[in-house]
């Protein structure tokens, strides 16, 4: 089964119910960071793309560093989801109410800074981050309302047209690229 979604983004209902989500969790036209825009890029460094979205056993072309391309459009796999078990009371900010203490949360996917679309009670709302892992919990005495249990895990994968106007695909999450942000 796979959970389409297309929230990601500043001024999105709240609210909207929801079952469980479960992995893959897909966000289309998603740009997961604060002033991400498509448009004309330039590689910082070299990169693989592919024909085929994920898939790495076809056909490849590698991008080298200081290429112009255009990024059409972006897709994230959460195929992994995030679990916060909440450890004191965090008001929202939505009608949605407040997390209680022994809540699960889950964190869908991150679209800004700061700010995810998470899961609770058969509702996605947006939401800023209020958790913490571990180690930063631990740290922190009780700055956070709620723990990080399981990390999420995505892949942010980027339609690109090379300059000889073929499309292809690539997973963008740590390539380096000039062009991509609007601030």
């Amino acid at each position: 089964m796979v959970a389409v979604m297309g929230l990601g983004a500043p001024g999105v209902a709240s609210g909207q119910e929801a079952p469980r989500p479960t992995a893959p969790y897909v966000v289309q036209n998603a740009c997961p960071f604060e002033c991400c825009a498509y448009g004309e890029w330039e590689a910082l460094e070299s990169f693989t793309a592919y024909e085929r979205l994920r898939d790495t056993t076809s056909a490849s072309l590698v991008v080298d560093e200081g290429t112009r391309f255009q990024a059409l459009t972006g897709i994230e796999f959460v195929d992994t989801l995030g679990v916060v078990v909440v450890t004191r009371r965090v008001e929202t900010g939505y009608k949605h109410g407040p997390f209680l203490p022994g809540d699960t949360v889950l964190v869908l996917n991150h679209w800004s800074e700061g700010y995810y679309d998470l899961w609770h009670r058969d509702e996605i709302i947006a939401d800023s981050r209020f958790w913490a892992s571990p180690s930063e919990y631990e740290a922190a005495e009780g700055r956070y309302g709620g723990m990080l249990v399981t990390p999420s895990y995505s892949e942010w994968w980027v339609q690109i047209r090379a300059l000889d106007g073929r499309v292809w695909w690539s997973n963008m999450w740590s390539v380096r690229v000039r062009g991509d942000t609007r601030c």
